[in-house]
């Protein structure tokens, strides 16, 4: 099997249980994934040399399906997974609840502007397995907690095992990205023998400002699915009173660097575990990847480097307003005409001249979807006012997430409500194609999580490559990103707290009326100002290029 790409002093292997980078390769669930494509993608750009490894799930996330009361439906995805991936010669054996389990790999080149970036899928699904164990390469993120377990075994211990037998040697730096491959460690002790030597190789990025969010298993359960001499390799100390270990400790005590996605998420990080030293790298977007076809070409024309660093960017000031405008007015009406072919048996067609407004995340209460219309005959009474709004909604929620699904079926259930001058408009089924179209065609980006649960918010990221203005709570990224009136506008004062929450409410409607409306109805050329703002001020900082650099500089090249 031929190795790419790593003939540099610094090499690193990438871990994540999902990485999303191709709209027909189903190996994401949402922002995680599609934040460790882009983290692959920019590394190729670059020529740092890097692997990705992930699992290979046959039948991907889910397929979202929403029934016409908002009910939302699981359904399996369905690709051909020969048609993407190129399957190695590479095989390697582990033990999984004392099984023998059979590891092949496949593997996808990202092709960058200075490198190549391979990415590893390792597959279970053949006949030498187990029928349990085959399933491991079946869904990501299974319901069953044994069976994520499991998944966790077969990437962290699966994928340093399996890396050797593609015939790479040991790397300077195996990332995990969040705590699902931290097996990965057990089996680093193994191979480098000493804890020294295991942190001097180990880099750790959280996700989640929440402990809850960070994957917690029982000693008892850790021993069902790992072998022996791995179970004792975990360190007494690490597990709680009630023998629960919290796989983020376990991740940091064996790291040399470890970060949170934000500086905001950082210091909520370094307060849940005070112990250990969490830095900042905060998240970045790949530009040539989440641009509209419609700005290419301005980019081209007014700052012709960007895509080989996305500071350069900040050029896009001499871009004059109106071709920018222009440019949005043809993704806003592909987004349009998506939407109304979308809206059977609706009587009344959403405008591409009337002020659009996207949310796009995974639906979950703390995000807040529905906060908007919580005074839903105030916000009818602005919509009247100023000319009209629109929205449009998509994500999905957790299989087990009933808050989450009935978030969604509330927003459905608005579409058939809300009409005239306020319209509301939820689209199954997000996807990366999906996404292109939202982030470049609505008019503003709205966010409202309940702060510190934002942990960075890369979506909003994409909004401002695409020339649109944010409106968010400060917390994640917002809080480096937002120039009030410039950039965009911010909700509320980043406050913590559910007592906040009507506060927020106030702050969204009274900007959305004295200002953002106002501005987007009867000053286009104040409105192109914020818009290209966002490109050169937002895009040019918040991006994989700079990213990339910050882990090579920051993480990837230090020692101790």
């Amino acid at each position: 099997m031929t190795k790419y790409n790593l003939n540099g002093k610094i090499k690193t292997a990438y871990f994540s249980m999902e990485i999303g980078f191709h709209d027909k390769i189903p190996s994401y669930s949402g922002g995680l994934g599609i934040l460790a494509g882009d983290t692959l993608k920019g590394a190729a750009d670059l020529g740092i040399n890097m692997v990705g490894v992930t699992l290979l799930y046959k039948h991907g996330y889910f397929k979202q399906v929403i029934d016409h009361e908002g009910c939302q439906h699981e359904e399996r995805e369905q690709w051909d997974v020969s048609k993407y991936l190129q399957k190695t010669n590479a095989h390697t054996v582990l033990y999984i609840e004392d099984r023998p389990v059979h590891v092949d790999v496949w593997v996808y080149i990202i092709e960058g502007i200075k490198g190549e970036v391979p990415i590893y899928f390792l597959d279970t699904d053949f006949e030498e397995n187990d029928p349990r164990d085959r399933q491991l390469c079946s869904n990501l993120y299974p319901i069953e907690k044994q069976m994520k377990l499991n998944q966790s075994v077969l990437l962290g211990i699966g994928g340093v095992k399996i890396l050797r037998d593609l015939g790479y040697s040991t790397f300077d730096n195996y990332h995990l990205n969040e705590t699902h491959p931290w097996p990965a460690v057990l089996e680093l002790k193994n191979i480098f023998h000493s804890k020294t030597e295991v942190k001097n190789h180990v880099v750790f990025t959280t996700h989640t400002p929440l402990k809850g969010g960070h994957q917690r298993y029982t000693l008892a359960e850790i021993d069902v699915a790992l072998e022996g001499n791995y179970l004792s390799l975990i360190p007494e100390e690490l597990y709680d009173k009630d023998q629960v270990l919290n796989t983020a400790i376990l991740c940091l005590e064996f790291s040399k660097y470890a970060n949170g996605v934000a500086d905001k998420h950082q210091e909520v990080s370094a307060q849940m575990y005070p112990h250990y030293k969490i830095d900042a790298v905060t998240n970045g977007i790949h530009t040539n990847t989440w641009v509209n076809p419609y700005l290419k070409p301005l980019f081209d024309a007014h700052t012709p480097l960007w895509r080989e660093a996305g500071f350069n960017l900040r050029q896009a000031l001499s871009i004059p307003i109106d071709q920018i405008q222009t440019a949005h007015q043809s993704a806003k009406s592909d987004l349009i005409n998506l939407v109304n072919s979308l809206r059977i048996g609706a009587s009344e067609k959403f405008d591409p001249e009337v002020f659009t407004i996207g949310f796009a995340r995974r639906a979950a209460t703390y995000k807040r979807h529905n906060l908007i219309f919580s005074d839903l005959e105030r916000l009818k009474s602005i919509a009247e006012k100023h000319g009209g709004i629109q929205f449009v909604f998509a994500g999905k929620a957790y299989p087990n997430d009933e808050g989450g699904k009935q978030v969604i079926k509330e927003i459905v259930q608005l579409n058939a409500i809300c009409s005239g001058k306020l319209k509301v408009f939820f689209m199954a089924d997000y996807s990366i194609s999906l996404s292109h179209k939202i982030l470049s065609g609505v008019d503003i980006w709205l966010n409202n999580p309940r702060p510190p649960l934002e942990a960075s918010g890369t979506s909003g990221m994409k909004a401002s490559l695409n020339g649109i203005p944010n409106f968010s709570v400060l917390d994640g990224w917002w809080l480096e990103g937002c120039v009030e009136g410039i950039t965009g506008w911010a909700i509320g004062e980043g406050r913590t707290g559910q007592e906040f929450e009507e506060s927020e409410l106030e702050s969204i409607y009274t900007k959305l009326d004295q200002t953002i409306l106002p501005l987007f109805y009867n000053n286009k050329p104040a409105w192109g100002q914020i818009q290209r703002h966002s490109i050169a001020l937002n895009a040019s900082y918040f991006n994989t290029h700079r990213m990339m650099m910050e882990y090579l500089t920051e993480a990837y090249i230090i020692n101790d």
